[in-house]
């Protein structure tokens, strides 16, 4: 088509003016002594105007993904994307915006609607559920009012929610052609995206603020590099996928934005990188079931934490460190292998409501100082080695019915504690 910097006649009154996007009419000029024509008087230049209309066919075939191979192939899902938007009402005089939004959403469509994948033939077998939203996809005429899409004035999509929408198969690359993209929630579907090939493509999605994949089949050796390309995101959520393989600290280097860090359930084998105490605004971080090992020194910095949830992890070691964030609301740091006494600092978290220390190696007695923890509901060192009684100051706070929890090992003497182990 023709370069969007040039104008389309220039001012008679002024033929030495030359758009300093347009190559092709700089040569022209430059060939001549002196530029005595209007522009409106070259016949190549008015013949060109008329002879190329905007091709939608021809655009479709330079923003593809694979330039235009993926459409070789009678039955890609590309393929089957653009006999679709051939076929729409309109399409000749459709916009390039509309053409690519549409272009993308139908890749998306055709690449997991009912598209079996390594995993759902054993939970399906032949019978692949549909769409739960997918009523309207592909039939009404603006792709900004199909489910789950959400758009901005220029009708470009800004937001995919697809929160156990039952899509299966591989979610597609040509999502990257959504530049506007922001949110993207894909928790709880039976997508199957492996390797570089399935995962890389993430990391060009740079105007994401919210990213989830959570639940899924996403398959990588351990979190993908390129999320750390992410600089805008907050929220990150990729807990209960197959990423098998170390944390690498430089993932994170960046991501100071990031407040929700959401990525349990996995197999790290690695201890927590420094890279994640150092982000200045994480809040909320679980990172549980993950054989995370090390120890938990990397709470010391954390300057905004107020829930931590690494439950679940026996190669996770050490003691409790005696300067936990201020911030922290709640902890759960049980069924892990951390040893030593409660620290007396512990008092200072004024602002703890839940706190699960159960099933570790705990020795010693209880601090009085928990008394201090005025919000705390939960208070569990049940299944650990912790001796003596539980001070009257703790007992205090079950009387104003906040402190409803509170459970210890039957050897610990409590009067007020609401179960024994």
């Amino acid at each position: 088509g023709m370069p969007s910097g040039m104008p389309s006649g220039f001012p008679s009154g002024n033929p030495s003016y030359i758009p300093s996007s347009s190559p092709s009419y700089v040569t022209l000029e430059a060939d001549t002594e002196k530029p005595s024509y209007a522009p409106s008087s070259s016949p190549s230049y008015a013949k060109f105007e008329a002879d190329t209309p905007f091709d939608p066919v021809a655009f479709l075939d330079s923003i593809a993904i694979q330039n235009g191979e993926e459409f070789d192939d009678d039955n890609s899902y590309q393929s089957r994307a653009l006999t679709w938007l051939k076929a729409n009402q309109g399409f000749l005089n459709m916009s390039e915006t509309k053409i690519r939004e549409r272009y993308a959403l139908a890749c998306i469509w055709y690449a997991t609607y009912k598209v079996s994948n390594t995993y759902t033939k054993d939970l399906f077998g032949d019978e692949l559920p549909r769409w739960r939203q997918g009523m309207n996809w592909l039939k009404a005429a603006n792709q900004c009012h199909w489910a789950g899409v959400q758009c901005n004035d220029d009708e470009e999509v800004i937001a995919l929610n697809f929160v156990k929408g039952s899509l299966t198969g591989s979610f597609p690359v040509e999502v990257t052609l959504l530049s506007k993209l922001t949110r993207l929630d894909l928790f709880g579907n039976f997508l199957h995206n492996s390797g570089d090939k399935g995962n890389a493509w993430l990391g060009q999605l740079t105007n994401l603020h919210y990213l989830s994949y959570g639940d899924t089949y996403f398959e990588y050796d351990g979190i993908p590099t390129e999320i750390g390309l992410l600089t805008n995101l907050e929220y990150y959520e990729a807990d209960y996928t197959k990423y098998y393989g170390s944390l690498r600290g430089e993932i994170f280097e960046n991501l100071t934005e990031l407040e929700t860090l959401i990525i349990g359930g996995n197999s790290y084998m690695s201890p927590v990188p420094t890279q994640i105490s150092a982000l200045p605004k994480l809040k909320h971080f679980y990172i549980e079931n993950s054989d995370v090992t090390g120890n938990l020194d990397y709470l010391n910095d954390m300057p905004s934490l107020i829930d931590h949830v690494v439950y679940g992890n026996p190669e996770l070691g050490g003691t409790i460190p005696s300067n936990l964030p201020i911030t922290l609301q709640g902890l759960a740091m049980h069924e892990c292998n951390i040893s030593g006494t409660i620290p007396s600092e512990i008092g200072l978290l004024t602002d703890m409501k839940q706190f699960w220390l159960n099933s570790n190696d705990l020795s010693g007695l209880v601090p009085g100082e928990i008394g201090q923890m005025t919000r705390l509901q939960v208070f569990n060192i049940s299944e650990n080695n912790i001796e003596g009684s539980v001070p009257d100051s703790i007992c205090d706070l079950t009387e104003n019915k906040k402190l409803e929890s509170l459970v210890v090992d039957c050897s610990v003497n409590c009067t007020c504690c609401s179960e024994c182990l």
